[in-house]
């Protein structure tokens, strides 16, 4: 995956490089996921889907096949069950790529001091605000929370 470009081109470009390699594991998740990012674009006044976007469709991914394993590992003395599984970490391992750098607690904790003392904010939602215009796609909503709860 290569930094300098968005989630969609990177998701496109390891696609195509599944398909020459004919890894048909890679190339079906990633064609899965690149049709139904498309999909949103075109649902939605027929333009492009935007990476943010993209990243919301991959949390959901992530979301569900964490689900799934949890379901699967009430029986996973079932050998089909563990198959399926392992399946689906390879495949929560290979959407987590494409996935923003997550701020951490410390990194959090400093912006929301910052906030605090630099721009005078002094409620929860314009905490919030900021970090959704600022940071989208890369803090836990909870844990910001949590912390402005603490700090303000």
């Amino acid at each position: 995956m290569n930094e300098n470009n968005g989630v969609i081109d990177n998701i496109k470009k390891d696609y195509l490089e599944a398909r020459k390699k004919r890894n048909k594991e890679l190339t079906s998740i990633y064609s899965i996921l690149l049709k139904d990012i498309e999909m949103v674009g075109k649902d939605n006044g027929n333009r492009s889907t935007t990476d943010q976007e993209a990243i919301q469709i991959i949390k959901k991914y992530i979301a569900n096949l964490e689900k799934n394993i949890e379901l699967l590992k009430e029986n996973e003395h079932e050998l089909a069950n563990l198959n399926r599984i392992q399946e689906y970490r390879f495949e929560k391992h290979v959407l987590e790529q494409y996935l923003p750098k997550q701020l951490s607690k410390t990194e959090i904790i400093d912006i929301i001091n910052d906030l605090k003392k630099n721009d005078n904010i002094k409620n929860i939602g314009q905490i919030f605000s900021y970090f959704k215009k600022n940071y989208a796609g890369q803090y836990d909503g909870e844990l910001v929370s949590k912390l402005s709860k603490q700090l303000i």
